[in-house]
């Protein structure tokens, strides 16, 4: 059993952190209560027997993020569980297992319920989800006046143990609760955004922030510079969605990124979730936080973002849009050549790129846009794509004697003439594994 733990933790990074210091000898980390601005979170830490001594003496009295105090370690050794307890991943859990509770508190008289205050009482006794406090209804005098709202519990025992424990109790000051179950289904106990009255365990459905897990923190050995700044990874989940702001979970390797809308954190889950970054695999969940803001003036793990160079700020993101081993290179000077480009060639050669050719589209009839000009550019897989894009997108370079800014995002083809490329969309490469011998043109 772990304490002290700074609450912007979720179980896939402190269990990193762990393997990190402790030769990677953590099986699992369960997050018994995930903290907040005045109480530290805990975890349940999972490890082989014989090494319960050493994760103590490594982890016990370890200071993170700067707390003025360590975590503590206490070792639960060869007891067993007086009762079973329900284990639910980060990400989500099975509603199929739930319970949802109907209450009612009485003599609310300053309205002080609120979420949290609810979360408090209920996880004295037991394991809420979700919870939603409904505004107060009022009869015909002061005194009949109560508060309603529902709990989705992790399964029908801990229901059970709430109404036994807590139905009639008072619960603060002179409020008192009453308790039940309702026939509501988790899925219909929805955590609106920015709500007080609200909270979510494994992240709000309607909530614009996602998690972003797997950050390599490492720095670049060229520049000596962090691989992952907060305009860099606006730049790698902005390739999916409209970013508003981010913030670094501090002396970890996650962020918090707030999108524009919900069909942006939906196709940034879809389509970053588990790519490979800088030699990490980025791991994508919701938030429970419904906004960010900065913990003080002047954060330097916090930025907001304009809306000037943003991909998708006035239409949803494409849902046929990728990530792929080609880029495709806009912004080009006019006078560019078309055909093989040694410039751009040697610009994204240190990420391991293998060909770049500039395009010329036919010249439009009068009254029409100009023509465009852009440049693909070919790379041996995903992963070096994107390390090429992240490191040059919205960066200055000479191209045929002039600096532009170059604008990089993926390509659905392929530069390279006998290079088999996977398009983006699903059907037309199931199309082409069918037919061997139809080839990209």
């Amino acid at each position: 059993f772990v304490a002290g733990i700074p609450s912007e933790y979720r179980s896939d990074d402190f269990k990193s952190l762990l393997e990190d210091e402790g030769e990677g000898y953590v099986r699992e980390v369960t997050m018994l209560w995930p903290g907040d601005s005045r109480i530290s979170a805990c975890a349940s830490v999972v490890v082989d027997a014989g090494d319960v001594a050493k994760v103590t003496r490594v982890f016990d009295g370890k200071r993170i993020d700067g707390h003025s105090e360590g975590i503590r370690v206490l070792a639960v050794k060869g007891t067993k569980r007086k009762r079973e307890v329900e284990k639910h991943t980060d990400d989500e859990y099975d509603p199929r297992k739930t319970c949802t509770l109907y209450f009612k508190v009485y003599k609310d008289h300053g309205g002080l319920l609120d979420v949290m205050l609810m979360r408090r009482i209920l996880e004295k006794v037991a394991a809420p989800i979700k919870i939603l406090v409904e505004p107060r209804k009022k009869h015909c005098n002061e005194d009949d006046g109560f508060t309603q709202g529902w709990a989705v519990m992790d399964s029908p025992e801990s229901a059970e143990r709430c109404i036994t424990m807590l139905s009639n109790e008072v619960i603060h000051g002179d409020m008192y609760i009453e308790l039940e179950k309702s026939e509501r289904a988790a899925a219909n106990v929805v955590v609106p955004c920015n709500n007080q009255f609200a909270w979510d365990k494994y992240g709000s459905e309607t909530s614009t922030v996602v998690h972003v897990a797997g950050l390599n923190t490492q720095t670049h050995l060229r520049t000596g510079k962090p691989l992952f700044t907060l305009e860099i990874l606006e730049v790698l989940v902005g390739l999916f969605g409209d970013v508003v702001k981010v913030k670094f979970i501090k002396d970890s390797n996650a962020a918090l990124v707030e999108l524009r809308a919900l069909d942006h954190v939906k196709n940034v889950k879809q389509k970053l979730h588990q790519i490979l970054v800088y030699g990490q695999k980025v791991r994508i969940s919701n938030s429970s936080k419904n906004t960010l803001t900065p913990s003080k003036a002047d954060d330097p793990f916090y930025l907001e973002f304009g809306t000037s160079h943003h991909r998708y700020s006035a239409t949803p993101p494409p849902k046929d849009y990728y990530a792929t081993d080609c880029l495709k290179v806009t912004n080009l000077p006019d006078h560019t050549p078309p055909g093989d480009n040694p410039e751009l060639l040697k610009i994204f050669s240190e990420f391991g790129a293998t060909h770049a050719v500039v395009y010329h589209s036919p010249t439009p009839p009068r009254g029409h846009p100009p023509a465009s000009i852009h440049a693909v550019v070919d790379f041996p897989d995903i992963s070096s794509s994107i390390d090429g894009l992240l490191s040059t997108h919205n960066q200055t370079h000479t191209v045929a004697g002039v600096p532009v800014k170059l604008f990089i995002s993926f390509s659905d083809v392929s530069c390279s003439p006998s290079k088999r490329h996977p398009l983006r969309h699903n059907n037309v490469r199931q199309e082409q594994e069918d037919d061997p011998e139809e080839m990209d043109i």
